[in-house]
Formats: structure tokens, C-alpha cells, sequence
């Protein structure tokens, strides 16, 4: 569950995201996953993206969490037994002891990229994306978060993962001045479609 928009008293949008567990004694039980208040803790726009994040990851560092994590579980192994064919080629005897030693290594050499490598997205590509859609107008922000659902629908649609994403999307733009203002809405059925149903019910 989403909850985002402007309290009585706040002049800034918070949002909270928050997983449910069901009802025990009477109240909903809950974790609270993310609790962000723009402007307030120093941040002017935030991107974040809920349940499939994968392509807005993608979009937003220029690269899958999944090769991040894959680079993350294979490097230090690769890196271990490189060093050790190395030292089996020049004959160099070595205990368990200093293997072990070696892959320690190894997971701090692979921890040390891995950590460069995330500064280097963030520098590159997440700020600069940050730093135009913090001057956005309210209108091109919808059209964005449009485009990144669209995008999602459509990787889902030619992958064969579960399509958890797709069909007509719903935006909407929530401000201070205006409340929630629908950009685009799907309705239940088309009104050119349905003349006999308006003449009962309208006229």
C-alpha cells in the first residue's frame, strides 16, 4: 500500500509505503517499508518506484539489479580462482588456511567495485535525470511516470515473466493547490458505446 500526497499543515508532499500483514486484535498489522517527505529531509523530487522496479532501475542507473546482484555472487569466486591458477602455475604451495585467506580478499576487493561502480551510476546517470525532473512541470511528470509504467507493461509483455503490468493506466497529478487532478482515466465503459444506458439513466 501507497499512501502519498499533503497533510492539513504540510506544505510539501510525504509519502509512505507500507506492507500489510492482516488484522491482529483488532488492528492492521504493518511494516512500514519507506517513509519519504520531500524537501524536508533535503531532497527536492525523488523517482521511486513500487512492486516491478526492474526497468525503472534500468532507466534510472543504466543497468538490471539482477547483473548487479549476479556480478556481486560471481566476481569474488572468479577473482579467487584466478589468483589460485596463478599460484598453481608457478608451483607455489599455499594451505587452506591462506585459501581462505585469499577469498576474503577477494569479497572485499569485489565489495570495494561494486561500491565504485554504484557511485559511478549515481554521478553518470541518476543525477543528471534527478536533476531535470526536479524542474519539471507538473504535466511532463505525469507523462514520465506514464512512459516508465508503459515501459514496464511492455518488458513484461515480451518476456516470459508473469505480466503483472498492463492495460489502460491511470495518472494522476497530486498538488497542494489543486488536490488530485486526473491527467488521464480509464471508465467503465464508452459513452458513444452505451447510448441506450445514458437515455435510461440520464435524460
Amino acid at each position: 500500500m501507497v499512501l502519498a500526497g499533503f497533510g492539513e499543515d504540510e506544505v510539501f508532499p510525504t509519502l509512505f509505503e507500507l506492507s500489510t500483514l492482516g488484522v491482529v486484535g483488532g488492528k492492521v498489522n504493518y511494516d512500514l517499508l519507506k517513509h519519504t517527505n520531500i524537501a524536508r529531509n533535503g531532497m527536492s523530487g525523488m523517482i521511486i518506484p513500487f512492486a516491478q522496479r526492474e526497468m525503472v532501475n534500468r532507466f534510472m542507473e543504466g543497468i538490471d539489479p539482477s547483473l548487479v546482484q549476479y556480478l556481486k555472487d560471481s566476481m569474488a569466486e572468479t577473482s579467487l580462482q584466478l589468483a589460485i591458477e596463478i599460484l598453481d602455475s608457478m608451483n607455489i604451495q599455499y594451505s587452506n588456511a591462506q585459501k581462505q585467506g585469499f577469498r576474503l580478499v577477494a569479497e572485499k576487493q569485489t565489495e570495494n567495485y561494486l561500491e565504485e561502480m554504484r557511485k559511478f551510476r549515481q554521478e553518470r546517470f541518476v543525477h543528471p535525470i534527478m536533476e531535470i525532473v526536479e524542474q519539471l512541470p507538473k504535466e511532463e511528470l505525469a507523462d514520465m511516470a506514464e512512459a516508465l509504467v508503459s515501459l514496464t507493461a511492455l518488458k513484461r509483455r515480451v518476456s516470459p515473466e508473469l505480466e503483472t503490468v498492463g492495460g489502460p493506466i491511470d495518472v494522476a497529478v497530486i498538488s497542494k493547490g489543486d488536490g488530485l487532478i486526473w491527467i488521464r482515466r480509464k471508465h467503465y465503459f464508452d459513452a458513444a458505446l452505451n447510448q441506450s444506458h445514458i437515455a435510461r439513466n440520464y435524460h
